[in-house]
């Protein structure tokens, strides 16, 4: 029997394997998607990218076929729960790298998200493709480059883009009025749109950053503005500029064109009357935005 000699120890620390990236979809499941992008409501075309998916040996294929099951039985809930903790980032797809992190619907497709400017802006051809109503947090827009990256992308594909904290574990990231101005053009096709204004002006967006949002957009349904005017409490930061009274906002939203198309708007401490000719639009004027889902029906309710 040959004995071997005992094995060196290394002085070097293992290094972590790097993940593989989620393949790519074909491009039979790729048509498949954009089909049911198109009529979100149609669950059958849904099950048939699933099954494309399946064949590919993509575990969201599997995801999908167990959320959709109407009456699942114990044994069904119990394999998508399992499914779930075992497949992990792999269930969320090509857009796995871009995100923070995400929850899933209904469906079993990632239906809101977080992700960092930088992220959003390297891989919006990914997140775009995620879910036809994703709910996407974005974050961590302040530096000059990402800014820059940032404003040349289109958020078009992104059914509720987010600013605040509507979802995930982040409070999400004040704009200041250059900030808005610089990005307005990635925002031109939004639809929905929550932004946080709480602080003063010298890190918050005034009327005139609101002004420029308002000359791009084409498209806004739905806006959401946090407005915090934090001057106005017993700990005034006397050196630092106060933001405008949310009336100066409003009279904005009344009269550029960009917001003509608006049905619902949440904007504290502001009357129907603040919005002159469009007085109509439906107000929400409690004291933070409401949750994506219901800022979104809110401009279905009669």
């Amino acid at each position: 029997m040959t004995v071997m000699p005992p094995r060196k120890r290394s002085s070097e620390k293992p290094t972590k394997a790097t993940p593989a990236k989620p393949a790519a979809d074909s491009a039979v499941a790729t048509r498949l998607f954009e089909q049911y992008w198109q009529n979100p409501d149609d669950k059958d075309v849904l099950r048939v990218w699933a099954d494309a998916l399946a064949e590919q040996g993509d575990p969201r294929g599997e995801l999908v076929h167990l959320s959709l099951i109407a009456q699942p039985t114990d044994e069904q809930r119990e394999a998508r729960v399992a499914l779930l903790k075992k497949a992990g980032g792999k269930l969320v797809g090509p857009a796995r790298e871009f995100l923070r992190e995400w929850s899933f619907g209904s469906d079993g497709l990632v239906e809101a998200a977080r992700a960092e400017a930088d992220k959003v802006a390297a891989g919006i051809e990914a997140i775009g493709r995620v879910h036809p109503h994703l709910v996407l947090t974005i974050t961590s827009l302040k530096k000059k480059p990402v800014i820059e990256a940032f404003s040349k992308i289109s958020l078009e594909r992104i059914y509720f883009v987010d600013f605040t904290s509507i979802t995930g574990s982040h409070g999400g990231t004040p704009l200041s009025t250059r900030t808005l101005a610089a990005i307005a053009p990635a925002l031109a096709r939004v639809r929905h749109l929550a932004l946080s204004c709480r602080g003063y002006a010298d890190d918050c967006f005034t009327p005139e950053g609101l002004l420029a949002l308002g000359e791009a957009c084409r498209a806004l349904e739905v806006l959401a503005i946090d407005y915090y005017q934090a001057g106005a409490g017993p700990y005034e930061d006397p050196a630092r500029p106060r933001l405008p009274p949310a009336e100066e906002y409003a009279r904005v939203i009344a009269e550029s064109p960009g917001f003509a198309g608006l049905k619902a708007l949440h904007l504290a401490d502001v009357t129907p009357a603040s919005l002159g000719p469009r007085a109509k639009i439906k107000l929400n004027r409690g004291p933070r935005p409401s949750r994506a889902r219901e800022l979104e029906a809110l401009k279905r309710d009669p």
